[in-house]
């Protein structure tokens, strides 16, 4: 079924299911690096509100500080790629992770606004960097298709676990040690096991090997995969991954600008001072929205083995669209606030993880493209957040969330564009996952 997406790598796409030592490596790391860039992701959502209000910022600084970490890491993402292959996936995440420790120390110990907003823009530039590379060095080490699958949904666990991790520590530690101390805490640590899990246990050499595999047709025997369309497949996984990224990563920022909205309507319209700010218990609401994205990644690999491709996926398209409806209606309930994100959190998290397998699968982009095209794919979508987290800022939550609800119907349309399928089969075994990754792009 679909079309012929070429020879299948004997390096990439082992169909044995034993785990190496480099497997369980990878799975430490891939769940390490990206429950960092979860915690650096989420920051803001936590942190914004509360150093505005600190070191007394206007709302334009207040929303420049939210949306800039965006902004850099989608620069970055765009080229990760590209860099990746010309200086190796191991080099450049380790540039990614030495950036993001100096920039970490950095954003704690600044003295004013500017110094604050340069720092949290050099984490940006260094989350960027790794934040498509590392899935692509997993999808090139990984030593079997069945292997990577689980490595791909254990990455994608851990930034649900750091996104959870922010505004649960924040609870805990932020009023009682200061926002400067709150950063060391919540991220450095995470930071420094990923380091020496790349310098210890994947050596240079082999990285750059593999590296110089995706740019050849063939070295040592192993043939590359090449695969017809490319630039349609990516055009389309891309339109997929930026309506995701929107619906997901949007209410980082959304849903704590909604929540200030409710406490200041609460107190009578007035927001002249720090009492109606995102803070305390609140934060668990923020934990309980974030985990929401870790049960849709752990159901989708259940769910997508049962249903149709695009009859889930439009049907999660009606879900979130009807959310927003709900949040744009009922934006003074505080209760319809939070499980109406929740939802939409959920259905982000099933969508993300299918999106991963997709990204990530050498059958689907090929080998020569896997790096530039994901990377490309990745920016893109980082994009989308660049402009959710710039509505709220600096226009009002209601018009990202009449954003949202237009993107949700246009989002009906792209997976409707996307190549039929029988049935999505289970994906333990070679060919049916390549049925199912074919069917998607291919008309």
């Amino acid at each position: 079924m679909g079309e012929n997406l070429g020879e299948q790598s004997d390096l990439l796409l082992k169909t044995k299911d034993t785990w190496t030592k480099t497997d369980w490596m990878l799975l430490l790391f891939g769940l390490l690096i990206n429950i960092g860039d979860g915690i650096e992701i989420y920051l803001p959502g936590v942190l914004t509100q509360y150093v505005a209000c600190e070191i007394g910022v206007d709302d334009l600084q207040e929303g420049i500080l939210g949306c800039i970490l965006y902004l850099t890491m989608a620069i970055t993402t765009f080229v990760s790629g590209p860099l990746s292959t010309r200086f190796g996936r191991r080099e450049t995440i380790l540039l990614s992770l030495y950036g993001s420790v100096l920039s970490t120390i950095a954003c704690s110990v600044v003295g004013n606004y500017l110094t604050l907003l340069l720092s949290r823009a050099l984490i940006g530039f260094s989350v960027g960097f790794n934040l498509s590379v590392s899935y692509v060095l997993q999808a090139e080490l990984a030593s079997s298709k069945k292997v990577l699958d689980t490595l791909l949904l254990a990455s994608s666990l851990g930034y649900s676990v750091g996104s959870i991790w922010v505004p649960v520590i924040g609870y805990f530690i932020l009023d009682l040690l200061g926002w400067r101390t709150f950063l060391l805490i919540a991220s450095l640590p995470i930071f420094i096991p990923p380091i020496l899990i790349l310098h210890i246990f994947i050596a240079k050499k082999t990285n750059l090997e593999v590296s110089n595999q995706t740019e050849q047709s063939g070295n040592g025997g192993t043939e590359a995969v090449e695969v017809p369309n490319f630039k349609l497949r990516l055009l389309k996984l891309s339109l997929f991954s930026i309506i995701n990224n929107y619906q997901g990563w949007g209410t980082i920022l959304l849903l704590p600008s909604l929540i200030r909205l409710f406490n200041v309507k609460k107190v009578g319209g007035e927001d002249t001072n720090c009492e109606t700010i995102t803070q305390g218990t609140e934060f668990f609401l923020l934990a309980l929205v974030a985990g929401a994205a870790g049960i849709g990644r752990i159901a989708s690999p259940i769910i997508r083995t049962k249903i149709r491709f695009r009859m889930l996926y439009t049907s999660l398209a009606v879900i979130v669209l009807v959310s927003y409806m709900m949040l744009l209606l009922m934006e003074e309930n505080l209760i319809v606030i939070v499980v109406m994100s929740f939802v939409g959190k959920l259905v982000y998290g099933m969508i993300s993880m299918e999106k991963t397998y997709i990204s990530y699968d050498v059958r689907y982009l090929g080998t020569k493209g896997l790096a530039i095209g994901s990377g490309i794919m990745q920016g893109a979508s980082s994009m989308a957040v660049v402009a959710g987290t710039a509505l709220v800022s600096f226009a009002s939550p209601q018009i990202a969330i009449i954003t949202g609800l237009v993107l949700s119907v246009f989002q009906i349309f792209v997976v409707n564009s996307m190549g039929e399928q029988d049935q999505v089969t289970k994906p333990e075994t070679l060919d049916t996952q390549s049925d199912s990754k074919d069917s998607l792009l291919t008309k």
